[in-house]
């Protein structure tokens, strides 16, 4: 067979089309590597500075606010407010200005006696950012900056007074760097950038704080290396230098340039390349099957842990009403509720919300539910057991997560709630004239973001046929398309307009927030948990001193005195009279109250009127008790049912 040749020029123009091509190729890919890798250092660079910028500002807050409490306290010791004072305690301090303001944000004691009387509503954003110690029980820090009073960059952190109002301490930018030394040396060993590379602190002079390449450094003047990316920034007054020799980018480009040379060569590797895509997506899509399986049995966990089943308490149906409904915005939520007897006729209700999504809120708040049950159980004042909830919620809370929440313990024999507000969402109460109120006041601060802490308490009254709404931000901060909120003034409307039944309201308001957002995605956990008094009732012994307790028992239950003469104008016949083992006072949400006893036939009713007309001598003995009560009522009716006297009284 004769062998066909490619002419020697055109052979070479091939070669030479595939070389040029090829070194093209590789100086497009150099190009566009180098820029890269450049780019790259930089983002590695700024993220360590971010970090590092965040753990310098964290520990600079930290020695200040703790500076302002030694402060805080000191004050109060010897209550000496004067200016020679706080410049004598600035000076221990190592600050440059100590200042107390008032509950009505006004400067009553200054370091500087010219600054006394300053009104902290009428500065400017930075002296405005204070204002909110005045309502919440915290510390507050503001960066560096310069100061609109004093020209030169300042720092202020606050922190609450327990009567009212907080302490301001304030330290020049200069004073800062030699204040916070301390805290800041050494905070970046072993802090490496790419392996080699390095984060050093500095003085503003160049003396080093802190170097990740070795402990022996600080001390002496930093020398800034050639061939080297270098990022100044500044941070609370320091010169924080982040350094990554070139070398590391250029071993990374020049591996990328070679691998990218080696695969266009080794074309014959793209089938093995297509190959391990389909069979990555192939092992992608069987890990996401099974996290979404796992998520599914984390959910059914989750909501199985929660009171699901409505009515709770069948014996008690008559008595109460409770309905509870969650609609998480992922797989498991953050959001619980919880309601259950911690003592007799003592009914607790649990509204909380954990930060965060996903599964770290959702074990966050196992751990939140069980821990509040169990010292609401345990402790009968629930300011104490709601302090030794947060403080082992606190304890080794390394994610900083926190919780708010609302806890309430009602006495369903007299409608009397005391409850704690740690930072939860206001609840609704649903008066029985139809009247919405909110139960708005100074919340105590989350759980688990600071151990210690003492809660308020705080007590309400519900009277029969009264209700109390329950609920997490996701129902108020619930967003449509265009992102507006649903808010407190919607949700206000719904429930004022919703049937009085907790399965129904609750179900309304969800039904209407649905519609509110229409195609919005869900962004939060939404919660509410509805509870309605429906009557109240207590039974006692037919004895002398059931009389007295209870007269005790309907003030507690009544604002009125009224309800208490009249029960104890019926009581004390039922007593002295009845030959009765026991009676029972029921009171129902329309004004209505029943007496029952197990004591003989008779109908007080039947018996005539006493004629008030006549003087008392003249007037037949007995009667005018039953007369009063008459008077004082709408109604009065005997009726008997199962042996036992039944007095239905309706109050006026």
């Amino acid at each position: 067979m004769k062998h066909i040749n490619l002419p020697r020029k055109l052979l070479f123009k091939l070669i030479s089309s595939v070389v040029c091509a090829f070194l093209i190729t590789m100086a497009f890919t150099w190009v566009v590597h180098v820029t890269l890798a450049d780019r790259n250092a930089m983002k590695v660079i700024n993220r360590v500075l971010d970090d590092v910028q965040g753990e310098i500002e964290a520990k600079v807050n930290h020695k200040l606010i703790m500076t302002a409490m030694i402060v805080r306290d000191r004050l109060q010791e010897s209550k000496d407010l004067s200016s020679d004072r706080l410049r004598k305690l600035a000076g221990e301090m190592r600050v440059d200005d100590v200042c107390v303001v008032d509950e009505k944000g006004i400067l009553v004691a200054s370091a500087h006696s010219h600054e006394i009387g300053f009104d902290f509503h009428n500065g400017d954003g930075q002296a405005k950012d204070f204002l909110v110690l005045l309502d919440t029980e915290t510390e507050f820090c503001q960066p560096l900056r310069p100061s609109s009073a004093h020209g030169e960059e300042r720092k202020y952190v606050g922190v609450w007074l327990p009567e009212g109002g907080f302490i301001q301490v304030g330290i020049l930018k200069s004073t800062l760097r030699v204040f916070a030394q301390s805290a800041i040396s050494g905070l970046t060993h072993n802090r490496h950038i790419g392996g080699i590379g390095t984060i050093v602190i500095t003085t503003e002079q160049g003396q080093i704080l802190s170097d990740a390449r070795e402990t022996g450094l600080e001390g002496s003047v930093l020398q800034l290396p050639e061939n080297a990316y270098v990022v100044k920034r500044v941070i609370e007054g320091f010169d924080v230098y982040a350094i990554l020799p070139k070398s590391v980018a250029a071993s990374e480009r020049n591996a990328l340039v070679g691998s990218s040379a080696i695969m266009t060569i080794l074309a014959l590797f793209f089938v093995a390349i297509l190959v391990g895509i389909a069979i990555s997506r192939f092992v992608k899509d069987q890990i996401e099957k099974r996290l979404h399986a796992d998520m599914e049995m984390a959910k059914s966990i989750q909501l199985g842990s929660l009171p699901g089943v409505f009515p709770p308490f069948p014996e008690l149906v008559d008595k109460i009403d409770i309905f509870a409904l969650m609609r998480t915005a992922r797989e498991v939520g953050g959001d619980f509720y919880d309601f259950f007897f911690a003592g007799p006729n003592h009914l607790a209700l649990v509204m909380a919300d954990v930060s965060g999504k996903g599964v770290p809120a959702a074990m966050f708040m196992m751990r939140a539910k069980t821990t509040i049950r169990a010292h609401l159980e345990s402790d009968r004042d629930i300011g104490s057991a709601m302090a030794n909830v947060n403080d082992l919620l606190s304890e080794g809370n390394d994610s900083n997560m926190f919780v708010t929440a609302w806890v309430g313990v009602i006495d369903i024999e007299t409608g009397v709630m005391r409850y704690v507000n740690a930072g939860h969402n206001p609840p609704l109460v649903i008066r029985k004239s139809g009247r919405v109120e909110w139960l708005k006041e100074r919340s105590g601060l989350t759980l688990a973001a600071m151990s210690s802490i003492k809660y308020r308490v705080k007590t309400m009254k519900l009277a029969p046929g009264e209700s109390l709404l329950l609920y997490t931000d996701g129902v108020t901060e619930a967003t449509d398309i265009e992102e507006k909120l649903f808010g407190e003034a919607r949700l206000e409307a719904e429930v004022a307009s919703s049937p009085a039944d907790a399965r129904k309201r609750c179900e309304k308001v969800l039904e209407s927030i649905e519609k509110f957002q229409g195609l919005a995605p869900q962004a939060d956990d939404i919660t509410m948990l509805d509870f309605t008094l429906k009557t109240i009732e207590k039974s006692f012994p037919v004895i002398e001193s059931s009389l007295g307790e209870s007269a005790n028992w309907m003030s507690e239950v009544f604002a009125s005195p009224k309800p208490a003469i009249i029960v104890d104008e019926i009581v004390s016949n039922i007593v002295r009279c009845s030959g009765a083992t026991k009676f029972t006072i029921r009171i129902n949400g329309d004004n209505e109250l029943v007496i029952t006893d197990d004591g003989k036939p008779f109908d007080p009713t039947s018996l005539p009127d006493p004629d008030v007309t006549l003087k008392a001598e003249e007037r037949q003995i007995g009667g005018l008790g039953l007369f009063l009560v008459k008077k004082m009522s709408k109604t009065v009716e005997y009726s008997r049912l199962d042996n036992r006297n039944r007095l239905r009284v309706v109050l006026k």
